[in-house]
Order: C-alpha cells, then structure tokens, then sequence
C-alpha cells in the first residue's frame, strides 16, 4: 500500500448510550431524575450498513452493525462495554447527521463490542 494508504483515516464517528436507571413515574425532582440518567458509553465507533445477517447460517439480521471503539496509545481499538442490552436506543453521528437505532444484539469479543441494531421507530 502507498502512502495514502498509511495516511488515510476511516472518520470515526461517535455513539451515545444512555438509559434511565429506574422507573420515572412524574412525580420525581429534576435532581431525582438527573440521578437516575446514566451514560453507558459516549465516544468513537463504526457504523457500517448490514446488507446480509452475520455469524454462522446468518442467524443475526440487522439494518446496521456499530462497533464501539477508543483511543489507546494513538491508536483506535475496540471497547469492550458491559452493560449494554437489547432494546436500549443507541445515538450515532456520521458524516450526514445523528441517527437514532434500537440495540437489537450485542457481542462483545476480544476485538471489542459489536452491536447490531435497526433504525428505531420514532
């Protein structure tokens, strides 16, 4: 590979999740409801388009796979995140805007975690 092969960066572009640790019933304070809002992860990732399902007879369907990634030693790698499940919502922002997507499976391996998700219905 030439040299723009070794200068050429993918745009990395950045996921949120976030939940509510809790049940709002309305009657809770701001200061309630701010404690119970968690940020699981916020940071770098790749959205790619799913074509096809993934893994063995294609058992995983899904409009996009997300992998979750970081910065470590100048170098991006992949973040393992425990604690993410199916049916949280995940915000991700790329090149043309933000997109918000259901957690529809999550694997999380040596390389990092892999979440594959669909657009939600909003």
């Amino acid at each position: 590979m030439g040299n723009l092969g070794k200068n050429f960066k993918r745009f990395p572009h950045t996921c949120r999740i976030e939940y509510f640790d809790g049940e709002i019933t309305g009657f809770e304070s701001d200061e309630e409801i701010e404690a119970m809002h968690k940020v699981l992860f916020d940071g770098i990732c790749r959205k790619e388009y799913m074509s096809n399902g993934t893994g063995q007879d294609y058992v995983i369907t899904a409009d996009y796979r997300v992998q979750l990634g970081k910065i470590e030693n100048g170098k991006e790698v992949g973040a393992i995140v425990e604690g993410i499940k199916a049916g949280m919502q995940i915000e991700v922002t790329d090149l043309s805007d933000t997109h918000t997507l259901d957690i529809k499976d999550v694997y999380i391996g040596q390389l990092g975690t892999s979440l594959f998700c669909e657009k939600a219905n909003t």
